[in-house]
Order: C-alpha cells, then structure tokens, then sequence
C-alpha cells in the first residue's frame, strides 16, 4: 500500500490478523501497520464489516491485546477492564504480572507465554479465575480463548484474549448440582432406615 505525500513517499505493510472467539468464529480483525523501514505504527483494531472501535467498547465480550515482550497490555475494552476490576487506564501499557499480580500461580501467564511459543489457539470453557475486585477476592468463570498474534515476518509478536463472562451460569449450575447431592444423599439415608419384618 503506497501513500504520498508532498515531500516524499512512505510505503507500508498493512497485516490484517483474525481474532477468533471461544466458538472458532471470527469476531475481529487485527490491523497492524509497518512503515518501509521496518518501524511499527500504534496498533489498531479493524472490526469486521469496517465496524468500529466502540463495537467492543460496548461489548459484554471481553478483549484485550497484549504484546509479546512482557505481556504488556496494548488494548483492553471497558469490560475486559471490569472483569478483572482494573480500569482501562490503569491496564494500558502495563506488564500482566504487574497489573495482575493476584493471577500469579494460576497459569495465565504460562498459558499465554505457551499460546506465543506453540502458535497455537488456548480455547477452553469455564475457566476459573480469581481476582482482586473492589478489594475483595472474587472468583469468576469464563470461556477464554487465546490467540497469537503475527507480524509480517510470520514472528509471533503477541497475543489477543477474548472472553466471555458466564460466571452466573457456573454458579448456578453448582448450586443445583449441590441441592442434587444434598437430595441423593438424604435418600440414600432414608433408604438404610427402611426394614420390613414378617410376622408370618
């Protein structure tokens, strides 16, 4: 892609990446953009169908865009920023260790140093996670996928989380599995002190 300009003329080399969801779906584009000399511009987010940035800003889909050295934070919508009780502020051009240090032990950062050295998609449902929101521990569940991220070179040059929230429904399902077990056991119960006695 050529642009011109009065003085001179910039080429550049526009890589378009997939993001994919949980579902194996594609939900965005990633668009990256390198001058002639190598140079990496800000990265930007090109939604499919040419939608905007605030498609995810309004977004109940968790996204954030990290690079590869440090896991520094490049991009991280309002409710990616929610679910792990930080703001968009405070995320931005931060460490994930250092940002998150609550998830140290838990595997994220191994699981996403994995993604980058194996190329290879994280997708798994119901992953626990338990963070430091509103000055308390909290655990919660989502269906997380992980992505590597390529320059055009084919280097891997990051990683992209998308998750999804289903914390309620994890919750819920426990609750009943658990009334389930109650309700079992007290039968099992009942049942041992069931006896007949024939008085024939």
């Amino acid at each position: 892609f050529v642009v011109k300009s009065v003085e001179s003329q910039l080429v550049c080399n526009h890589i378009f990446r997939p993001i994919f969801n949980e579902n194996k779906e594609v939900c965005a584009v990633f668009h990256e953009i390198k001058n002639g000399r190598g140079a990496t511009s800000t990265p930007k987010l090109d939604y499919k169908y040419q939608e905007s940035l605030s498609y995810f800003d309004q977004s109940t889909v968790a996204l954030a865009i990290l690079d590869r050295e440090n896991l520094v934070f490049r991009y991280a919508n309002p409710f990616y920023a929610t679910i792990v009780g930080r703001t968009e502020a405070e995320l931005l051009n931060q460490p994930f260790r250092t940002i998150l240090p609550e998830l140290d032990g838990q595997g994220f950062d191994d699981m996403l140093e994995e993604v980058m050295t194996s190329k290879t998609p994280f997708i798994k449902n119901e992953v626990a996670a338990t963070l430091n929101r509103n000055g308390l521990k909290d655990t919660i569940y989502v269906n997380l996928t992980c992505n590597p991220r390529f320059d055009d070179y084919n280097a891997v040059c990051g990683v992209s989380i998308v998750a999804t929230d289903v914390t309620e429904q994890v919750l819920q399902r426990k609750k009943v599995e658990e009334i389930s077990h109650s309700l079992h056991g007290a039968i099992a119960l009942a049942n041992l002190g069931t006896w007949e006695i024939d008085i024939k």
